[in-house]
């Protein structure tokens, strides 16, 4: 016996003490194993979690840019036709002012040529200047092709006239005549100034036949006068 205990209170006791350190390092170890369990249960739905996350936010992020290049797209594209028709209307208001020059050129020397043979060779080089510059501008080059050649061809009537109004034995009616067609060749170059493609298509589309007209019959002898299209020959 030891401390008045027997031997079979001993090993009962010592078998409760064993038990119950088993059994405390039992439910220890499950309890450890459950929480390490649970934590990486966590782990993998926190991954999981934010794996999502950065998946939402990256298809979001995508969705953004896409909104921002549709944007600029549509901006850029405003923004082209802005210029566009900026462009298109400073063009237009150019050739306006070309074709003002024309018009006020070649009356111009017709003026000049009611004044002396000077005023006539200073007149001519502005309307050179002014078709040159029409030539660059427009598309049309049927019609440019020909007005190229009205500046010397107006020229020559202007001198033509003024030749025949300084020689006194010129009859008045040659005089005349050389000033009718010198006005009619600078009022044909006026309707040519005024009429523009958008304003009257139909008609702008001819001018091209109807200058060379004018001027082919001028220089066969004719006055230029309008005649029936029946009539008219190149």
């Amino acid at each position: 016996m030891f401390w008045g205990l027997s031997e079979t209170w001993w090993m009962q006791l010592w078998s409760g003490v064993v038990g119950a350190s088993i059994a405390a390092g039992v439910s220890i170890y499950v309890a450890l194993i459950v929480v390490q369990r649970t934590n990486a249960h966590q782990s993998v739905l926190s991954g999981r979690a934010l794996a999502e996350q950065r998946k939402r936010d990256a298809e979001a992020l995508e969705e953004q840019r896409a909104r921002d290049a549709t944007a600029l797209e549509v901006q850029r594209a405003a923004l082209k036709e802005q210029l566009d028709e900026q462009r298109e209307e400073t063009a237009r208001l150019r050739m306006m002012d070309i074709r003002a020059d024309v018009v006020a050129d070649a009356n111009h020397i017709l003026d000049m040529a009611l004044q002396n043979m000077e005023a006539v060779e200073r007149a001519i080089p502005p309307l050179s200047r002014s078709i040159t510059r029409w030539r660059i501008e427009s598309t049309d080059k049927d019609l440019v092709d020909e007005l190229m050649n009205w500046p010397p061809f107006v020229g020559w009537l202007a001198r033509d006239y003024r030749t025949k109004t300084d020689r006194k034995s010129v009859p008045l009616t040659e005089q005349n005549a050389a000033f009718h067609r010198l006005n009619n060749a600078v009022s044909l170059l006026g309707v040519v100034g005024i009429h523009t493609p958008t304003e009257d298509n139909h008609l702008i589309a001819g001018l091209d036949v109807v200058l060379r007209k004018m001027r082919v019959a001028i220089n066969n002898g004719g006055t230029g006068d309008p005649m029936p299209s029946s009539g008219d020959e190149d």
